[in-house]
């Protein structure tokens, strides 16, 4: 008996130029944001890993993660926080084909 192969699915990222125009339901890969600096090392303190858009929020998107339920994801201005500077996300999405 021969075996039949099955096609893998191909998973694209494109790089998010407008991250308002994303709707829900849509998967993103996150990195980079918020973070500490000290000694010259970086400290990242927010989420980075793939999630799915809930909500696009004034100054982020409010997505879940299998994980850790709700996570937001901070798209606003780089200017110093309460503990580190807030530094906007880097944003993939994810593509199936």
């Amino acid at each position: 008996m021969k075996k039949i192969k099955r096609s893998k699915s191909r998973v694209k990222l494109r790089k998010v130029e407008d991250w308002r125009q994303l709707k829900p339901q849509c998967t993103l890969k996150a990195s980079g944001g918020p973070y500490y600096k000290q000694n010259g090392s970086k400290t990242y303190l927010a989420y980075s890993g793939i999630c799915k858009v809930r909500e696009v929020k004034e100054n982020g998107l409010l997505c879940s993660d299998n994980y850790n339920g709700t996570v937001f994801i901070y798209m606003g201005p780089t200017k110093p926080g309460v503990v580190g500077i807030l530094e906007a996300h880097k944003l993939k999405e994810i593509i199936h084909e």
